[in-house]
């Protein structure tokens, strides 16, 4: 069978002609994207506002991780002071929190890293917290709560001496919620405390949803104290801020449930409990495998308590098959990390081999310059004594002239004096008797 190759070359071309469209429009679009940064960076703002607003503009106006990161790096190039350790430390703090938004997080944690000392040594200390932050919130996710747990007091601190009490708050509560996880307990609850301290400062629409997540946390603190008497305190704190919140959505009635179901199983009334875990049942996302796991093993407790052996095995399968879904999930992170290590390697070395050619670079250019300061200085030495031999072979010349001139001035001045002696030697021969007259007088 013979095929059309004129329409192969058509549909061959048409393919170019679309490649080359979507390229042009890409091209364009970045285009676009650039000089919206060099607008930001021409108005009439201050340098730090300009940055801000530029950053703003990459975070949530562009899509894809690699068009955010050349942006970035575009807009560091041309930023205002770029060659300053402060602005080195801001633009790398923005590159960790760049890969922290993507779950990029070996990466991230190399530039927060990177950014932490140029922070600490310009005394650039709103920096500073937010780097501790994001290295607080990594940590966590990773399950290392002691690194997680330094990271958000040092945060919480920061937010003290610069009266952040929206950061206070945050960090106060994020380092109870991993002290709990390393089951220190006491110490929990006095974050707990200062956080709801702090909070009750702030203005805030979400104030009560976030002072039922604090009063549920202390909870689940005093019950695993055993402290019945302040775990009934807390439980009706979560009562009445639930009460109150107008607007609740899925994730409070979650938690709300969950606190309660927690109380009844410490009082072991496990029907209630049980109530309060199916409430919530439905509305836990499907891929939520460390709230699946929570809950199953929950329920499980309840219907083994209830003698509902077959509702127990079920909510048991249901535990093991996400634990199976987070192992997977896991591994597969592990991969990605393994490769995230493997590129971050080959970086390292890329690096290492660029800074070798860049020092090879210097050397030559530093004998570059030597051989011409060398031999500048040399051409500038001839040249003065070029011009020093000039001079003499002038001045020995001129001396020669005068020379000349004097021999002949004296040789005019002796023509002339022994002209006068001749001349009066005659006068004074024509003036006196002849030899001949003279010899005849003696003779006679």
């Amino acid at each position: 069978m013979l095929v059309n190759c004129s329409k192969c070359v058509n549909f061959s071309l048409s393919m170019k002609n679309i490649l080359l469209f979507i390229f042009l429009l890409i091209l364009c679009g970045f285009n676009a994207q650039i000089d919206s940064i060099d607008r930001i960076l021409k108005s009439n703002l201050n340098d730090s506002l300009k940055i801000s607003k530029a950053v703003y503009f990459i975070d949530y106006k562009i899509n894809t991780f690699d068009e955010k990161q050349k942006l970035l790096n575009y807009l560091e190039s041309k930023a205002p002071k770029k060659e300053s350790k402060k602005s080195n430390a801001y633009f790398l703090f923005q590159k960790g929190q760049l890969y922290y938004d993507h779950s990029k997080y070996t990466q991230a944690v190399q530039f927060l890293f990177k950014a932490l000392p140029l922070a600490e040594e310009t005394n650039y200390i709103w920096l500073q917290g937010k780097i501790y932050n994001y290295l607080g919130i990594i940590f966590s996710n990773q399950g290392d709560s002691k690194k997680a747990v330094s990271c958000f007091i040092k945060t919480y601190e920061i937010a003290v001496k610069m009266n952040d009490l929206s950061q206070q708050f945050v960090s106060a509560n994020n380092v109870a919620v991993d002290l709990t996880t390393i089951g220190e307990y006491k110490k929990a609850i006095y974050y707990l405390t200062k956080s709801e301290n702090v909070l009750r400062k702030v203005k805030s629409p979400k104030v009560n949803e976030y002072l039922l997540s604090i009063h549920g946390n202390k909870l689940e603190a005093y019950i695993s104290l055993g402290d019945h008497a302040n775990a009934k305190i807390e439980i009706d704190s979560i009562e009445q801020r639930y009460r109150l919140e107008k607007n609740t959505n899925i994730d409070l009635k979650i938690s709300y449930n969950e606190f309660n179901a927690l109380y009844y199983m410490f009082l072991q009334d496990y029907d209630k409990a049980l109530k309060y875990l199916e409430e919530i049942q439905s509305h836990i996302p499907k891929n939520d495998y460390h709230e699946k796991m929570k809950l199953n093993r929950h329920l499980n407790l309840c219907y083994e308590k209830l003698q509902n052996y077959k509702m127990a095995y079920n909510s048991l399968k249901v535990y093991f098959i996400s634990k199976d879904s987070i192992a997977s999930s896991d591994k597969l992170r592990a991969s990605n990390e393994f490769e995230e290590n493997y590129k971050n390697l080959k970086i390292e070395n890329d690096l290492k081999i660029a800074n070798l050619t860049n020092a090879n670079n210097e050397l030559k250019l530093k004998r570059n310059r030597t051989i011409i300061y060398l031999g500048g200085s040399l051409i500038l030495i001839l040249a003065i004594a070029f011009f020093i031999v000039i001079k003499l072979y002038r001045n020995n010349k001129q001396k020669n002239v005068l020379l000349e001139n004097q021999k002949n001035l004296i040789e005019e001045k002796q023509t002339e004096i022994l002209s006068s002696i001749r001349y009066a030697k005659r006068i004074q021969e024509s003036l006196f008797p002849s030899q001949k007259y003279i010899s005849r007088k003696i003779n006679k």
